[in-house]
């Protein structure tokens, strides 16, 4: 798409759809490319994914846990998280997203996901050899349409040589956002099958996080679409699950960092993105 011009810059953001062999498991990629006028800082808010962002000229800064000055990488690589954190940029940036399911992100990067849930790591710990080439293809290629290509070709490579994911990882994960995060993990067990402790250990490994967290995340999600679509505290702590308005607000805090009522003042103020279609993934900080 074209450049899109605002008060302080401009930007491209070019969505590439990934290969059949590679869905449903590879959710999207995102081409970007931004030179503003000033710091631009956003919350990354939990969203069930992996993402590994690929820089291609300025670094990318994330704020580290201790609060100090932010460390900056090259290529990142995030697991899920079930807490929001911050990062941004000095103005310029350009680069590419690849958004994964964690069962397919535990098969392409050939790790553990409990390794990478709730962390921001350099992309390269993890992929070693195997992100040099790509990262320099990706910033050599003319077009956004060679460099979605040349993703594909690389994440079905990696799918080949790595550990294979259990089916019924899959299907649970699955069934925690069929049933809107409101499944215990004995029902879910018992849907696929398995005893409490065996889900439990895969989900750990081939998820990285328990079935009762994957199942706070997906709540989470459904809380932002209705906040977003208008709905009050009440009519929303009903229709997702929680006991009442209060239990809704400490969840939301928690695991946001946000009250609900910021993050509704955030959306009328347009400050909310969507970069997964069907999730609400960041807030744009005021500066």
């Amino acid at each position: 798409m074209p450049d899109s011009a605002c008060p302080d810059g401009i930007w491209e953001s070019v969505p590439g759809r990934p290969t059949e062999r590679l869905r449903p498991g590879v959710l999207r990629y995102h081409g970007f490319r931004a030179q503003f006028s000033r710091p631009r800082r956003r919350l990354e808010l939990p969203s069930g994914t992996v993402t590994l962002v690929v820089g291609f000229d300025e670094k990318l800064s994330l704020d580290n846990a201790q609060g100090h000055e932010a460390d900056l990488y090259s290529a990142v690589l995030a697991g899920v998280h079930a807490s929001a954190g911050s990062g941004g940029h000095q103005g310029r940036l350009s680069g590419m997203e690849i958004v994964m399911t964690p069962w397919a992100a535990y098969s392409l990067l050939g790790a553990a996901m409990h390794e990478l849930a709730g962390r921001h790591l350099a992309a390269e710990d993890v992929l070693g050899r195997r992100l040099g080439p790509l990262a320099d293809a990706l910033a050599s290629a003319p077009d956004w349409p060679r460099r979605f290509a040349l993703v594909d070709a690389a994440l079905v490579s990696w799918r080949a040589a790595g550990p294979s994911c259990s089916p019924l990882v899959a299907r649970a994960w699955d069934e925690v956002g069929v049933r809107r995060g409101l499944v215990t993990t004995d029902r879910l067990a018992e849907t696929v099958g398995w005893g409490r402790r065996q889900l439990e250990k895969r989900f750990r490994e081939q998820i990285g996080v328990s079935p009762k967290i994957a199942g706070r995340i997906v709540r989470l999600n459904h809380t932002l679409r209705a906040l977003a679509a208008g709905r009050g505290l009440s009519e929303t702590a009903a229709a997702v699950g929680f006991s009442d308005q209060s239990h809704l607000s400490r969840e939301f805090k928690a695991m946001t960092s946000l009250r609900p009522r910021q993050f509704v003042q955030a959306i009328a103020e347009h400050r909310v993105v969507e970069r997964i279609p069907g999730h609400l993934t960041s807030v744009l900080l005021e500066n």
